[in-house]
């Protein structure tokens, strides 16, 4: 078993790296969770065969309460409007839009929700219209402006396309942040005055690096890019509005902490060559790396040297 600095040292790296809003949604309960689940068997009945399903009398609740998640919950759009407050207050919670001791009345949670609220698959074209679709993919040449496409071949064509239009990439940047970046690598003098247009085109021409990067985040949905920044520390007060503003203040973050990401795990890299055993007090140092906490990362090295001298032990890593 690993000692306490190494379970410390990963769990930092995890928290760290792992992307701020790819959480996994917890399994509702049917007996708690949806707004159903107070109601009691009569009234739950009663909604059933409003909507044409007829349960005998003796059915079990359990029963019941699946049939509703297959008439209520499955009707019910958007998905959160079906949950509990207790269940809407937790997700909200969980995904860090509010702090645990925030008010729970539904109607407070019900305004967060309509701000914030996603799914992990939810993409930025999902509330378009099918006209909107093909107007997107005509605009880009994907498609003739005469084909005939289904929805689902429409959206399996945004999916493989969007992220790497060239507006879509170039959405995420300012004026002023690519007049910077060209001036510095001296691509454009300081006094030159350059349309947007002509800003993205050299950016396009200059900057292959970011060009080619598909990044996911851009076809987040609106709600996603609010929930993020408000995750990584912004005030909900400074947290734009427009899409494109979004787009810009994720794409200072996202590159902030994917290169602060991959400058750990070059430091760590270079604790490991691949199969060498690393004794329980050279976790804290690694620990260190990983928080930036010296206090933190001597008590773990004392533990884990305690630990070691009791059992004995220690920890093969393999990167």
């Amino acid at each position: 078993m690993y000692g306490d600095a190494w379970y410390q040292a990963v769990k930092s790296a995890s928290s760290f790296m792992a992307q701020a809003t790819n959480h996994v949604e917890k399994t509702l309960d049917d007996s708690k969770d949806y707004v159903y689940s107070s109601w009691d068997d009569n009234r739950i009945r009663a909604y059933l065969e409003e909507h044409g399903v007829i349960e005998p009398p003796a059915t079990p609740r359990e029963k019941l309460l699946a049939r509703m998640k297959d008439t209520y919950a499955a009707a019910t759009t958007p998905v959160w409007k079906a949950w509990s407050d207790s269940y809407i207050h937790q997700w909200l919670v969980d995904h860090g839009i509010i702090k645990d001791e925030a008010t729970k009345r539904r109607e407070d949670l019900v305004k967060r929700m309509q701000t914030y609220y996603y799914g992990v698959n939810d993409k930025v074209w999902d509330t378009w219209d099918d006209s909107q679709m093909k107007a997107w993919l005509v605009a880009h040449n994907i498609v003739k402006s005469d084909a005939q496409l289904q929805r689902e071949k429409m959206e399996k064509l945004l999916t493989d396309n969007y992220v790497h239009a060239y507006d879509t990439t170039w959405g995420a940047w300012k004026d002023s942040d690519m007049r910077q970046w060209l001036i510095e690598h001296g691509y454009l003098r300081s006094d030159a005055q350059r349309t947007r247009d002509e800003l993205i085109k050299l950016m396009q021409d200059k900057y292959g690096e970011a060009a080619a990067k598909a990044d996911n985040y851009l076809a987040w949905p609106d709600a996603r890019l609010r929930a993020y920044l408000l995750e990584v520390g912004v005030p909900e007060s400074a947290i734009p509005k427009a899409r494109d503003d979004l787009l810009q203040e994720v794409r200072v973050r996202w590159y902030q902490a994917g290169w602060r990401a991959s400058w750990l795990w070059r430091r760590v890299k270079e604790y490991f060559d691949s199969g060498v055993e690393v004794a329980e007090d050279k976790l804290g140092m690694i620990l260190d790396i990983l928080t930036g906490g010296t206090e933190g990362a001597k008590e773990g090295a004392k533990t884990g040297a305690a630990e070691k001298q009791q059992t004995q032990m220690t920890a093969k890593v393999e990167l």
